[in-house]
């Protein structure tokens, strides 16, 4: 995930930080619509079962397991990518947070910012997201 942060202003005030942030509650807003629908299946089923229609062992009954176990796959599905939004987001806020506090002390010294640890630290997230991308890939 290559990031174009604004390092002339702090992390909350930066658009591509701000994108990040959006992109969660994007994924929060699908999880709940999601969830929902999932709520309103079972419950269906639940109706279904009350009124004797979906007895077990039957076509209706089997109809109804396999659209509710597609439904909580989903479920997780979009719980994934909400937790992954939300983990993006952190590596982007720290990284954007360290290369503004390195470019802050530099402008302060007046000598070149120590930029190896930032290195390793975008080294440790890159790795960090090339593995959410693979294991994303798998699932799909």
């Amino acid at each position: 995930m290559n990031t174009t942060c604004d390092l002339n202003v702090d992390w909350r005030a930066c658009p591509n930080c701000a994108r990040f942030k959006e992109r969660i509650e994007d994924a929060e807003k699908e999880a709940k619509a999601v969830s929902a629908n999932f709520d309103r299946a079972y419950a269906g089923y639940r109706e279904d079962v009350a009124a004797g229609r979906a007895c077990p062992a039957t076509p209706r009954q089997r109809a109804w397991s396999s659209y509710l176990d597609d439904l909580e796959m989903e479920q997780s599905l979009a719980s994934t990518r909400w937790m992954e939004a939300i983990n993006a987001w952190a590596v982007s806020i720290h990284r954007h947070h360290r290369r503004y506090e390195a470019r802050q002390q530099e402008a302060e010294d007046g000598e070149p910012a120590e930029t190896e640890e930032m290195d390793a630290f975008d080294s440790a997230a890159k790795a960090r997201e090339t593995a959410l991308a693979s294991e994303e890939g798998e699932e799909k």
